[in-house]
């Protein structure tokens, strides 16, 4: 086997038709610098010896859910193949809002074909992306991919990050912007010395505002 992999059984996933790795705390934060750039990931998946009747199924590739409570995912494909290697933009095209309230995928082979992706919404915009990629609070990577899946591995995952000032590859795609007084950050995501967050109204459609803090 490879190392550092890590499996899961379909029979501990009891009752779950899809299911994803949790990615651990070093994968969330502000990941505004990975913007441009990609996450890649190494799965493999296999099912219990015999012929098999089952399919493969569908459902994003990769979850991202952002702490204003915006959740997107990215692809809704097929893979044949047993063992992949996954890559997804971190750019705006092709991703799509996972609507509220979804709780599993259901296959393909159980869905009316008339709305087979239900748990699909509307397209984001880039200020949707980086508003989830300015404090992510979860990374969802997908661990189920056949109806007759028995066991799913998953081996890496990396997602690129930029580092104002570095030496490597320029990355064209981050921004920094000017910040009106109080805001900072690359994309004025967070709150200046002396400011806190004020929040009005209730995720994801609320406002921020950072106010100035009263000190004494």
């Amino acid at each position: 086997p490879k190392s550092h992999q890590v499996s899961i059984a379909d029979a501990q996933m009891t009752g779950l038709e899809s299911y994803y790795w949790l990615a651990p705390p070093p994968y969330r934060g502000n990941k505004l610098t990975s913007y441009g750039s990609t996450i890649t990931f190494s799965v493999s998946w296999d099912f219990m010896r015999g012929d098999t009747s089952g399919k493969e199924t569908n459902g994003p590739d990769l979850v991202l859910i952002g702490h204003n409570g915006l959740r997107i995912g990215y692809g809704n494909s097929e893979h044949t193949d047993r063992s992949l290697n996954i890559t997804v933009p971190l750019v705006e095209d092709g991703w799509y809002h996972v609507l509220d309230g979804v709780k599993d995928i259901v296959t393909r082979l159980r869905r009316n074909q008339e709305n087979w992706e239900e748990f699909r919404g509307e397209n984001i915009n880039r200020g949707q992306l980086l508003s989830v990629l300015a404090n992510l609070k979860h990374m969802l990577v997908r661990a189920k991919y056949h109806t007759d899946q028995a066991e799913g591995s998953l081996y890496a995952c990396t997602i690129e990050l930029g580092n104002e000032g570095g030496s490597g590859t320029s990355v064209g795609f981050i921004e920094k912007c000017f910040c009106p007084v109080g805001n900072a950050g690359l994309s004025c995501e967070r709150c200046d010395y002396g400011y806190t967050k004020i929040t009005d109204g209730v995720a994801p459609m609320h406002k921020v505002v950072c106010s100035k803090c009263n000190c004494h």
